[in-house]
C-alpha cells in the first residue's frame, strides 16, 4: 500500500506518516528521551533504486533507529541482505515492515479463508524465506502488517480502503496505530538493559 498519496486525507494531521510519528514520539518522550524523526519516503519506486541514498542519508543523520518499508522483489533479494549487514554494521536498531496489502486484490480459492500467507503471495513468501535464513536477521526487527492486521481483525473495524492500492484515513491511522505500538514496545524493553 502507498500511504504517499494520501487517499482522502484533508490534513496531513491524520496521514499515516504523521501519527505514527506523533505515537513514537509521545512513547519516547514519556522515557525522557530526545527523538527526532525524519520521513524520507520515496513514492513508486523499486529498493534497488534508492537503497545507495537511503545509505548516505544513514550515514548524514547518524540515527539510532531506521524503520523501513519496501516492497522487495526476487532479483532485489542480495541487495535487501546488504542493506540489513550494512545497518547491522553500523548497530542501528532496525525495522523492516512488510506491506499492507488489500484483501480485495488476492484470489482466495473456493472454500479457503485469508491467510497472512495468500495477502503476502510468493514475492514475500520468498522474501520471508530469505530472512528466515539471513545470517544478519537478528539484527533487524521484522513487522508483518499483513498478518497484523489479520490478528487484529482490522477488516471488521471500518472501511480501510480507499482505492486498490490505498487505505482510507480510519485505516491509516489504524494500522499506524498497531505498527507504533509494537516498535515502542521492542524500543522500550531495549531501553531497560
Amino acid at each position: 500500500a502507498s500511504f504517499s498519496a494520501n487517499a482522502g486525507i484533508t490534513s496531513f494531521q491524520h496521514s499515516f506518516f504523521d501519527n505514527f510519528s506523533m505515537n513514537l514520539i509521545r512513547n519516547l518522550k514519556n522515557k525522557k528521551v530526545e527523538i527526532e524523526t525524519f520521513n524520507l519516503s520515496y513514492p513508486g519506486i523499486k529498493f534497488k533504486e534508492k537503497t545507495q541514498e537511503l545509505k548516505n542519508k544513514i550515514n548524514d543523520y547518524n540515527p539510532d533507529s531506521v524503520i523501513f518499508s519496501f516492497y522487495v522483489e526476487p532479483e532485489e533479494h542480495e541487495i535487501f541482505k546488504d542493506f540489513i549487514h550494512y545497518l547491522n554494521q553500523k548497530n542501528i536498531i532496525a525495522f523492516y515492515i512488510f506491506p499492507i496489502i488489500n484483501p480485495e486484490l488476492i484470489n482466495i480459492p473456493k472454500g479457503q479463508s485469508l491467510t497472512s500467507e495468500l495477502l503476502l503471495g510468493p514475492e514475500l513468501v520468498s522474501l520471508n524465506e530469505l530472512i528466515i535464513n539471513m545470517k544478519d536477521k537478528n539484527s533487524v526487527h521484522f513487522l508483518n502488517s499483513n498478518q497484523i492486521a489479520l490478528d487484529l481483525n482490522f477488516s471488521s473495524k471500518g472501511i480501510l480502503w480507499w482505492d486498490m492500492g490505498h487505505m482510507t484515513p480510519f485505516g491509516q491511522e489504524l494500522l499506524s496505530d498497531e505498527l507504533s505500538k509494537n516498535i515502542n514496545a521492542i524500543l522500550n524493553k531495549k531501553g531497560e538493559h
